[in-house]
C-alpha cells in the first residue's frame, strides 16, 4: 500500500480509539504503532505484501473457541419436527488481511456435529441448516439457551515498513516485529517481540423452534 500520513490522518486515525467501537482493525493498529514509535512520515508498509526488498512473515492462527463453565444445550424433542439456530454474536471483533477459520462443535439433532466459519471481520456468525426465517419472534414450543465463548487470535511474525524520517536510530525501511504493537493498545497482549495476541469474546445463542402441528399432546414431549 502506498500512502503518506501527515498529523491530520493521524489525529482521524485515534478519535475512535476513545469512542465505542467494538472492530479492532489490526491494519490500522500497525499503522498507528508505525507513526508512534518508528516514523511520522509513513511512505509505505504491509502485512502482507513486499515493501521494497522486505517481505513480511506474518502468521495468523486461531486458537480453540472455548464456551463458559456450565454452558447447556437446549431441549431436543426428536419427535416433533423441530429446527435449530446456532448464532454467536461478537462484541469485540476484528479485521485482519488474514483468513481466522475456527471449528466449534454443537448439538444438532441432539448428535455432536462440527461447523466452521470465519471470525475475521465477523460479528454476528451464524449456522441456519434449518433455513428459518430469523426476522421472526419464535413463541410457543421454542427454547433458546445462551452463554459466553472467547477465542484467542494470534498473529506472529515481522511486517514490513518504510518511512520518510525517523526519530532516533531506527532503520527508515525494514522488518519490525508485531508483538510490538501491543504498546498503543491495553486490548493487545504481547508474548514476545514476534507475537500479539487479541481475545474475542461473545455470546453463544443455540435456538430449537418445533412445529406445533406435530405434536399431539404436550404431556408426550420428550427432550432427547
Amino acid at each position: 500500500m502506498k500512502l503518506m500520513v501527515n498529523v491530520g490522518i493521524y489525529l482521524l486515525m485515534i478519535v475512535p480509539r476513545e469512542g465505542t467501537c467494538a472492530m479492532l482493525n489490526l491494519t490500522d493498529e500497525v499503522l498507528y504503532y508505525i507513526y508512534t514509535y518508528i516514523g511520522k512520515e509513513i511512505l509505505d508498509y504491509s502485512l502482507t505484501q513486499p515493501v521494497g526488498k522486505y517481505s513480511p512473515t506474518i502468521k495468523a492462527e486461531v486458537g480453540k473457541l472455548t464456551y463458559e463453565d456450565g454452558c447447556e444445550q437446549p431441549q431436543y424433542f426428536p419427535n416433533f419436527n423441530c429446527s435449530e439456530l446456532y448464532t454467536w454474536d461478537i462484541y469485540n471483533s476484528t479485521r485482519t488481511p488474514f483468513s481466522l477459520p475456527v471449528y466449534v462443535i454443537v448439538s444438532r439433532k441432539g448428535q455432536k456435529k462440527i461447523h466452521g466459519f470465519d471470525v475475521n471481520n465477523a460479528t454476528n456468525p451464524y449456522w441456519n441448516p434449518d433455513d428459518l426465517d430469523r426476522s421472526l419472534q419464535y413463541t410457543g414450543n421454542y427454547s433458546e439457551k445462551k452463554c459466553n465463548f472467547s477465542i484467542e487470535i494470534s498473529v506472529t511474525g515481522m511486517f514490513a515498513y518504510k518511512v520518510k524520517k525517523v526519530g532516533d536510530d531506527k532503520p527508515k525501511q525494514g522488518l519490525h516485529g508485531i508483538g510490538r504493537v501491543s504498546y498503543i493498545n491495553p486490548m493487545l497482549v504481547e508474548y514476545n517481540d514476534l507475537t500479539l495476541a487479541y481475545n474475542i469474546s461473545g455470546i453463544f445463542k443455540h435456538t430449537v423452534t418445533c412445529n406445533p402441528s406435530k405434536i399431539e399432546a404436550k404431556g408426550n414431549m420428550e427432550p432427547s
